[in-house]
């Protein structure tokens, strides 16, 4: 075998001598397939581990050193080195299959990097010259010099050389110890300084921008030098310095994230709110923002009072709703949605919104008057309003009183006007995903009845069309509306002009005929007419006058109708309630609709109070009545205007006013709580036998917290309530006492 040794031999002088132009891989396998297959192995392992010690320590070029580029000059001789051991492997690697794998033998690649560590970073020579020392300080000035602005020219070379390192052990721990520990340390005490520099100099969101930018930076550097094992511990340490130790100074600096949340400074607080994440102080993020949302809304909710108007409860209302689209705009673009931030922000709303129940009543309310003016606005703002209100409902604990009072609006706008019934049906939705199906039962039962009415009135028109009668017929579109579904309205009377009166008896007649065994009440203080009113303007010119009305209004313009050349009658406040029977206090509100500034039909010619109405009040028809294009709106009423023409032939201009006033003047709505403290009795107790039946025998402490439990989706259930509701069942033999206990009785 010594001539194969010496075929070895010349193999390995070849290669560290560069002369591999005529090797070829047929004769470096075959000979060290010989060794393998004369089990010679150890023998060949043993000589070329030798060969190539003896080949490195011959690689020395420290004088070259001293006077050139240490950077350059080691990666030059690095990559020699490197190319002549990866030839050695794929040298022996049939050597390596077949012995040093089984006999758990370093591979002559592997020998041979150590040796070059051995020979240039950790020779007698080298140690005097300091060559490790002085490449490593090398390195990390070049890379600081990059951080600071002068960018590196050869950013191949620093990486092969950090590279080096790396492969100078199998483990890294050359890389660590050599480089990653110095390099990181003067990270550190680097970052530490410029962090005290730049927070003293700027404010927070000024600083958070400027820490974003370093990372930034710092990420492109280390992808371009480090190898990945250190690119998360620089990562950490810039978190560390920037952040983390100076956590404390940054939340509770005046320009801290709670100052950017009430500026809404939404892009500064979005890099707040990433850098807070990477440190893991997100818990302290999410708190601070649910505070500051209770403390915005408890100042907001505490402004409730019985005493206010219906317009400061509006305007209350209004903040709540602009409150939650900020909320909802700094948590989708300042916290991306957050799930924590989303939840937190609910729970907030929960808190503070239902401290008093006033907004139960007054969120309703508020949407009744979105709706009403709806025409004015976007498709996208009626989304959001929609959208906005269910997240109220969402967190409204009362649902049993909001219920009562949104059915009751809802009960008003489907009378009044139901162009909007879209609209009305997407809120309906809304409502019904946020609390539970049958919570919008009677909702839906109104458009049904509605709908119903319709093909009602249209086989009444039919009907009217193939009858013969003896008197003038008026196009009139009842409104039937089943009792049990529609929230009551008080019925109040009046006198009906002959007319109108035997066109209501016509559909009463033909109403009854169909449907048996029915009463049909007529609620006069919910409808609406429409009136033609001729009018002459200053200028002697004649108009006619299209006028939408509620029904009383139209019952006290009848009382002024004359003849052209007859003069218009003065009535008194007190007179007009004797002809038409209006009560008193829908009559006044009826007159206020007609005085208008911009469309006084009447004038008052004798007033006794000067900013209301009294019953000695006297009023006639305005002589020069005109309307001009004119658009306006208030708590009581709405006017538009539309010009039309009956032909296109006519010369007398008809002009359409639509005078929206309150249909009907009812305190009903002050009843609801009422109704409310009905309800909630009778669920209450339905709740109690439903458990007593349950249970048999419980605690009245236990049989308390479940009846709580079970009614809270609904309704907050005082204590004390329970309590007088368990005494009243006791009282009428459902439950009995016996001991500590109650017991339910069959």
């Amino acid at each position: 075998m010594t001539s194969k040794l010496e075929t070895v031999s010349s193999l390995l002088q070849a290669i560290f001598q560069n002369k591999t132009s005529n090797l070829t891989y047929y004769k470096q396998y075959s000979t060290i397939y010989s060794f393998i297959r004369f089990k010679k192995e150890k023998e060949l392992y043993d000589f070329s581990k030798q060969l190539i010690e003896k080949y490195t320590k011959e690689l020395v070029f420290f004088k070259e050193i001293e006077n050139g580029n240490i950077l350059q000059i080691i990666k030059k001789n690095w990559k020699i080195q490197q190319d002549k051991l990866e030839t050695i492997k794929q040298m022996f690697t049939v050597l390596e299959e077949k012995f040093l794998k089984k006999n758990n033998l370093k591979p002559l690649y592997r020998i041979g990097i150590e040796l070059w560590r051995k020979t240039i970073f950790e020779g007698e020579e080298s140690l005097k010259l300091g060559i490790k020392n002085k490449l490593i300080s090398k390195i990390i000035e070049t890379i600081q010099s990059d951080r600071k602005g002068s960018k590196c020219k050869d950013d191949e070379t620093i990486e092969e050389l950090l590279n080096m390192f790396v492969k100078l052990s199998e483990n890294n721990e050359i890389y660590e110890q050599w480089f990653e520990i110095p390099f990181l340390d003067q990270t550190s005490k680097h970052y530490k300084l410029l962090s005290s520099v730049l927070l003293k100099s700027y404010k927070i969101g000024q600083y958070c921008r400027k820490v974003k930018d370093i990372f930034n930076s710092e990420k492109i550097l280390v992808n371009r030098f480090l190898p990945e094992c250190s690119q998360k511990k620089i990562i950490e340490i810039i978190r560390t310095e920037f952040i983390k130790n100076h956590f404390n100074e940054i939340s509770t600096s005046e320009s801290g994230p709670k100052a950017m949340i009430k500026k809404l400074e939404k892009q500064d607080l979005k890099i707040v709110y990433e850098l807070l994440i990477s440190i893991g102080e997100k818990k302290w993020l999410v708190k601070e923002f649910q505070d500051l949302l209770v403390s915005f809304g408890e100042e907001t909710i505490r402004q409730y009072d019985n005493n206010k108007s219906e317009i400061e409860h509006y305007q209350t209302t209004n903040k709540l709703m602009n409150l939650r689209i900020v909320y909802n705009s700094i948590i989708q673009e300042s916290f991306n949605n957050d799930r924590d931030f989303i939840v937190g922000g609910d729970k907030s709303f929960h808190q503070f919104i239902n401290i008093n129940t006033n907004m139960a009543r007054n969120l309703p309310q508020f949407i009744d008057f979105q709706i009403r003016h709806l025409t004015s606005k976007k498709e996208s703002e009626i989304k959001l309003i929609i959208s906005i209100f269910s997240e109220l409902l969402k967190c409204i604990q009362d649902k049993d009183i909001f219920k009562k009072y949104y059915e009751f609006y809802l009960s008003r706008r489907l009378i009044d006007n139901t162009e909007h019934e879209k609209q009305e049906l997407q809120m309906i939705k809304q409502i019904k995903s946020k609390t539970w199906p049958a919570f919008t039962l009677k909702m839906e039962e109104m458009f049904k009845s509605l709908n119903i009415s319709r093909v009602e009135s249209d086989n009444f028109i039919e009907f009217q069309e193939n009858d013969d009668q003896d008197f003038e017929l008026i196009d009139i579109d009842p409104c039937v509306l089943k009792q049990s579904i529609w929230p009551e309205i008080s019925q109040l009377e009046c006198q009906l002009p002959g007319i109108l009166s035997d066109n209501l008896n016509l559909y009463l007649d033909y109403y009854t005929k169909i449907h048996q065994c029915r009463l049909i009440r007529w609620q006069f203080n919910t409808g609406t007419a429409n009136l033609y009113f001729n009018a002459f303007n200053q200028a002697k010119k004649h108009s006619i006058y299209e006028l939408y009305l509620s029904t009383f209004q139209m019952l006290i313009l009848l009382q002024f109708n004359t003849d052209y050349d007859q003069e218009p009658p003065s009535l008194s406040c007190k007179q007009l309630v004797e002809k038409t029977k209006i009560p008193l206090i829908n009559m006044k509100t009826s007159l206020i609709g007609l005085l208008t500034k911009n469309a006084s039909i009447l004038t008052r010619t004798k007033s006794v109070l000067k900013n209301e109405i009294s019953e000695d009040d006297v009023f006639t028809i305005n002589k020069s009545f005109s309307y001009s294009s004119y658009s306006s709106s208030s708590n009581n009423h709405n006017i538009t205007n539309r010009l039309n023409t009956k032909d296109s032939s006519s010369s007398i201009p008809l002009i359409k006013i639509r005078m929206n006033i309150q249909t009907f003047n009812d305190n009903k709505k002050n009843t609801q709580l009422q109704l409310v403290g009905q309800e909630r009795n009778i669920v209450i107790e339905a709740t109690t036998i439903q458990i007593m039946k349950k249970h048999k025998k419980i605690s009245p402490g236990g049989l308390i917290t479940l009846v709580v439990k079970n009614v809270q989706n609904k309704f907050k259930a005082p204590i004390t309530l329970i309590d007088q509701r368990i005494r009243n069942l006791m009282d009428r033999e459902y439950l009995k006492r016996e001991g500590n206990d109650l017991v339910y009785i069959p």
